[in-house]
Protein backbone atom coordinates (compact mmCIF):
# COMPACT_ATOMS: atom_id res chain seq x y z
CA UNK A 1 0.00 0.00 0.00
CA UNK A 2 1.36 3.34 -1.24
CA UNK A 3 0.38 7.00 -0.38
CA UNK A 4 -0.10 10.45 -1.87
CA UNK A 5 3.28 10.92 -4.58
CA UNK A 6 5.88 13.08 -2.43
CA UNK A 7 8.18 15.79 -4.70
CA UNK A 8 12.40 15.18 -3.01
CA UNK A 9 11.64 17.93 -0.34
CA UNK A 10 8.51 17.07 1.03
CA UNK A 11 9.89 13.44 2.34
CA UNK A 12 11.30 14.74 5.42
CA UNK A 13 11.98 11.46 7.11
CA UNK A 14 15.92 10.47 7.88
CA UNK A 15 14.65 7.21 8.99
CA UNK A 16 13.91 5.23 5.59
CA UNK A 17 16.69 4.19 2.82
CA UNK A 18 16.99 7.19 0.29
CA UNK A 19 15.19 9.66 2.30
CA UNK A 20 17.69 12.12 2.36
CA UNK A 21 19.21 11.70 -1.09
CA UNK A 22 15.64 11.86 -2.62
CA UNK A 23 14.91 15.58 -0.39
CA UNK A 24 18.51 16.46 -1.86
CA UNK A 25 17.32 15.86 -5.01
CA UNK A 26 20.17 13.66 -5.65
CA UNK A 27 18.68 11.08 -7.81
CA UNK A 28 16.78 10.87 -11.29
CA UNK A 29 13.69 10.22 -9.34
CA UNK A 30 10.61 13.23 -9.36
CA UNK A 31 8.45 11.70 -7.20
CA UNK A 32 8.30 9.09 -4.14
CA UNK A 33 5.45 7.28 -3.09
CA UNK A 34 5.68 6.40 0.84
CA UNK A 35 4.89 2.43 2.00
CA UNK A 36 2.01 2.82 4.39
CA UNK A 37 1.41 -1.38 4.48
CA UNK A 38 3.38 -4.54 3.46
CA UNK A 39 2.02 -7.75 2.53
CA UNK A 40 2.75 -11.30 2.04
CA UNK A 41 0.98 -14.01 -0.16
CA UNK A 42 0.45 -17.66 2.06
CA UNK A 43 2.53 -19.43 -0.27
CA UNK A 44 4.84 -18.50 -2.91
CA UNK A 45 4.08 -18.08 -6.31
CA UNK A 46 6.02 -19.90 -9.26
CA UNK A 47 7.27 -17.77 -12.58
CA UNK A 48 5.46 -20.45 -14.27
CA UNK A 49 2.11 -19.95 -12.38
CA UNK A 50 2.57 -16.60 -13.00
CA UNK A 51 2.75 -17.23 -16.61
CA UNK A 52 0.30 -19.61 -17.49
CA UNK A 53 -2.49 -18.48 -15.12
CA UNK A 54 -1.92 -14.44 -15.48
CA UNK A 55 -0.23 -14.56 -18.78
CA UNK A 56 2.67 -12.69 -17.12
CA UNK A 57 6.20 -12.80 -16.92
CA UNK A 58 8.28 -12.31 -13.29
CA UNK A 59 8.21 -8.59 -13.09
CA UNK A 60 11.38 -7.03 -13.20
CA UNK A 61 10.27 -3.40 -11.42
CA UNK A 62 7.22 -2.16 -11.26
CA UNK A 63 4.33 -3.64 -12.73
CA UNK A 64 0.28 -3.76 -12.00
CA UNK A 65 -1.15 -6.77 -11.23
CA UNK A 66 -3.64 -8.10 -13.70
CA UNK A 67 -7.36 -7.97 -12.48
CA UNK A 68 -8.07 -11.30 -11.81
CA UNK A 69 -4.78 -11.89 -9.78
CA UNK A 70 -6.13 -9.41 -7.70
CA UNK A 71 -9.27 -11.21 -7.46
CA UNK A 72 -7.37 -14.56 -6.60
CA UNK A 73 -5.22 -12.28 -3.85
CA UNK A 74 -7.56 -10.52 -1.66
CA UNK A 75 -5.55 -8.21 0.70
CA UNK A 76 -7.73 -10.36 3.63
CA UNK A 77 -6.27 -13.57 3.18
CA UNK A 78 -2.15 -12.26 2.92
CA UNK A 79 -0.27 -12.03 6.17
CA UNK A 80 0.31 -8.39 7.25
CA UNK A 81 4.06 -7.48 7.38
CA UNK A 82 3.47 -3.81 8.43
Amino acid sequence: MTGPPKVPGQVLDPSGVGNDEFDLGQNTFNFGYPVLGLYKLKESMTPDRMKSKYGMAVPQGYIYAPKQMVDDFPLDDMMKVF
